[in-house]
């Protein structure tokens, strides 16, 4: 991965702080800081694959605006650089899109605005790959009765 930053000093902080708490171990760190040159860094870290989990838990967060929600794997804190910035207890959450959940959004939400689903990250994946078709603890979706009907002029708004 290719990373520009516009301050090399505040990354290597943030990667060593990620480092550590992956319990990693640096394999091989370089760092160009020639006078009249960009600077510029490249590190090599080893994590144990025990310790790969980023993602803890899921978690519904309002997202893309109030009255919506959407599935949320919480990845940590923001870190000392953008928590300098916000007021409160933050946490950073990636929102997968569906049903390609390696692409989506890394939003940063208060802990207050966080609703804790009480699934594992297994099945907030299968229910996003699925379309929500794949409901959580195997139940079948519940159909709500504004669905029942053959009409769509009975879905509200319709």
């Amino acid at each position: 991965m290719k990373l520009v930053v516009e301050k090399l000093d505040e990354a290597e902080e943030a990667l060593d702080a990620a480092r550590k708490e992956a319990q990693g171990e640096y394999e091989k760190a370089e760092v160009n800081s020639s006078s009249n040159v960009v600077r510029t860094g490249m590190w090599r870290v080893r994590v144990p694959v025990e310790n790969l989990n980023a993602f803890r838990k899921a978690v519904l967060v309002e997202f893309p605006q109030r009255g919506q929600w959407a599935i949320g794997l919480v990845v940590g804190a923001p870190g000392p650089a953008i928590d300098r910035h916000l007021h409160g207890e933050m946490l950073t959450v990636f929102v997968p899109t569906a049903p390609n959940p390696t692409s989506g959004y890394t939003i940063i939400v208060r802990v207050a605005e966080i609703k804790e689903l009480g699934i594992s990250v297994d099945e907030a994946l299968k229910f996003i790959v699925s379309l929500g078709v794949v409901t959580p603890g195997g139940a079948r979706p519940h159909r709500p009765a504004a669905l029942t009907s053959e009409d769509p002029r009975a879905l509200p708004g319709g």
